[in-house]
């Protein structure tokens, strides 16, 4: 009788306890993705896009489905700023701690080619004041015809948010993102996440 192949590492891994079994992908560099329609448009299309087009980039909040993003930007100068401390694990190399109303001042003004701001407005930044803030943030930091990628649900308050701030309107452009050919996506998945693309403007 033949011997009974052994389990491949990732049945066996699937056994270890939650915890552990996070730390081992991490350490492994295995991705731990979303598989929502909305991060395989992030995933599979904006992000080798932007990394492909845009040498300096920002990456505003992190978590453990974000962590293989460095793989994306591994020829990039990628950096990423998150609040919690616990989450910089999740970054890259070059992380920051602080919050995305505050990110100028962690970074140069007019330092990055892009920045990609998904999923903040709404879960952490809550009111019209902290989103103008990190709106404005953003913008000092990038470079003039620098990229801004805002992903937002399309839920009552957050719409409330993005169609009140004078700060998305100062400075910023609507921009044609042209992989997808436009400058805004429909709403994507059950979540009804939106992807609003803009370009800073040079001074006159």
């Amino acid at each position: 009788m033949s011997p009974q192949p052994k389990p491949s590492w990732w049945k066996r891994a699937r056994h270890v306890p939650g915890r552990l079994r996070t730390r081992l992908w991490l350490l492994l560099g295995r991705p731990m993705p979303i598989t929502s329609q909305d991060r395989k448009v992030l995933e599979t299309v904006i992000l080798p896009e932007v990394a492909a087009k845009h040498h300096r980039v920002l990456f505003v909040g992190c978590e453990i489905y974000t962590a293989h993003y460095r793989t994306l930007f591994r020829r990039n100068d990628y950096h990423t700023l998150d609040y919690d401390p616990a989450k910089q694990r999740y970054g890259a190399r070059q992380h920051k701690v602080g919050s995305a109303t505050e990110l100028d001042r962690h970074y140069a003004a007019e330092w990055f080619d892009a920045v990609i701001f998904n999923g903040v407005l709404g879960y952490g930044i809550d009111d019209l004041a902290g989103a103008e803030a990190a709106i404005a943030a953003c913008r000092t930091v990038l470079k003039p015809e620098g990229l801004l990628v805002v992903g937002w649900n399309d839920r009552t308050e957050v719409r409330g948010l993005v169609e009140a701030s004078q700060e998305i309107k100062r400075g910023l452009k609507p921009v044609v993102f042209a992989p997808l050919g436009v400058v805004q996506t429909e709403p994507l998945d059950v979540g009804r996440h939106v992807y609003s693309f803009f370009v800073k403007e040079a001074e006159q």
